[in-house]
Parts: C-alpha cells; sequence; structure tokens
C-alpha cells in the first residue's frame, strides 16, 4: 500500500515543505514551511500556498506529511505537541512510514 492510499493520507493532512514538490499527494489541506521567506508563496505546479507551521494550531488536521530527509528529526522535535494532542507524523523519505 503506498502512503498516498493509507488511512492518514486524507483530506485532513498538512504538507511540510523543504523546497521540492512530492508528487505523491496532491489531496491536503495545506503547506506549511518555518522558512518565512516562503510563506505566502506558491508551490511550484500546484498552486498551493505555504504558511507558517502556526496554521497547525489555528486550522487543525488529522496528520503532517513531512518531505525533508535532512530536517526531519528537527521537524519531528518541533511537532511535539501535534503528536501529543494525537495527530499523526509521516515520513516520506527515505521509506515512507508513520513517526
Amino acid at each position: 500500500m503506498s502512503i498516498a492510499d493509507s488511512s492518514y493520507a486524507t483530506k485532513h493532512t498538512a504538507y511540510a515543505h523543504e523546497g521540492r514538490t512530492v508528487g505523491i499527494m496532491q489531496d491536503y489541506e495545506y503547506v506549511v514551511d518555518s522558512d518565512p521567506n516562503k510563506h505566502g508563496k506558491y508551490l511550484p505546479l500546484l498552486r498551493r500556498p505555504v504558511f507558517s507551521p502556526e496554521q497547525l494550531r489555528l486550522k487543525p488536521v488529522d496528520c503532517v506529511l513531512v518531505t525533508s530527509y535532512t530536517y526531519f528529526d528537527e521537524i519531528l522535535a518541533q511537532l511535539d505537541w501535534f503528536r501529543a494532542s494525537g495527530g499523526n507524523v509521516i515520513r516520506v523519505y527515505p521509506t515512507p512510514e508513520v513517526a
């Protein structure tokens, strides 16, 4: 089963972005990135706006899909509050898994 087919890849998913577009999932609520230079800009090809991580608190989702391999551990630590409240975090690289 692909990560896009899993029960976590629902419409209530946020996409944590790291400068690349991943074509595995297009049905998500919004995109977040901690880089303030990206806030208010759009993902290439998908035309999705990029929000600050605060959006996760303002408009809660069931899970966050993280595409960053390099910063995954740092992002996961920043999402401790999200996981404590019942949210799931999906790691894309190197192998898709729910963290």
